[in-house]
């Protein structure tokens, strides 16, 4: 039985991040890493269109100052939001860290990560390009996106590897929160997933569950975090698409930024 699941406190899965938390004296890029797309320009290339600016430098995701938005014209009239590149604000966002198990005790295995989605034709952490940016997981509803996400990468920060994604909020559908984010007054941001199967982290069960029954260690949910024989329980999650990622105004842990990035 697939779901969707989301973070945020008491729910079932998410990393959330968090800027003002962390230590500014650990600062490795002074520079704010929010992109006007005012200062981008479309070009087309080879029959792509493509957003080029010096500004992608500071996405990581961007190769060579270059992202390919062929397809958001597609995905614009699909979420309701503009398919122009100069309204919207972008930002990077290390949004998941992989294998550990976060505060909601679900863990994104690197292998699940790294592995191929078939249905998709994508590597799994890619499966957040072109999906919709929403606020506080409003988002049950594609047209109430207030943006979309251009990419996806997969980066060491931290000293582990991290899924970053370049998300993008549209002045044109919500100019309050593009401003928010763009003036840092909003920074906090979370993610959603589709979960096909879930795994129980102790070595002597790994139960794998597929959303009908979990084993008496995981307890519907109600058994992660304890630990039993010196293993923390938690649930690994496994056959999982991303579906979204949102501006959120309290996040429940501070595990990377969409501003800067630090130094472990």
């Amino acid at each position: 039985m697939s779901r969707i699941v989301k973070a945020g406190p008491g729910l079932h899965i998410g990393d959330h991040v968090l800027a003002q938390t962390i230590d500014r004296d650990r600062i490795v890029s002074s520079s704010p890493n929010v992109i006007d797309g005012h200062r981008l320009k479309t070009v087309r290339i080879a029959g792509k269109t493509l957003a080029v600016g010096e500004e992608l430098k500071a996405a990581s995701c961007a190769c060579d100052n270059r992202l390919d938005i062929s397809w958001l014209k597609f995905a614009a009239e699909q979420y309701h939001i503009s398919p122009k590149i100069e309204d919207y604000v972008l930002l990077s966002v290390p949004i998941v860290v992989a294998t550990f198990p976060n505060r909601n005790h679900d863990a994104f295995p690197y292998e699940e990560i790294t592995k191929w989605r078939s249905p998709v034709g994508r590597v799994a952490f890619q499966t957040f390009i072109s999906k919709p940016a929403h606020r506080d997981h409003d988002n049950q509803d594609d047209t109430k996106a207030k943006g979309v996400i251009f990419d996806a990468s997969l980066e060491k920060h931290f000293g582990q590897w991290h899924i970053v994604i370049l998300k993008g909020f549209d002045r044109t559908k919500d100019k309050k929160l593009a401003e928010q984010v763009q003036q840092k007054n909003r920074v906090g941001h979370s993610m959603g997933a589709l979960v096909e199967k879930t795994e129980c982290s102790l070595p002597h069960c790994r139960f794998v569950s597929d959303g009908v029954s979990t084993c008496e260690h995981i307890a519907g949910g109600a058994g992660k975090g304890q630990i039993i024989r010196g293993h923390l329980v938690y649930e690994l999650l496994r056959d999982w698409v991303m579906v979204e990622s949102s501006s959120v105004a309290d996040p429940a842990s501070a595990t990377a930024l969409s501003d800067y990035f630090v130094n472990a």
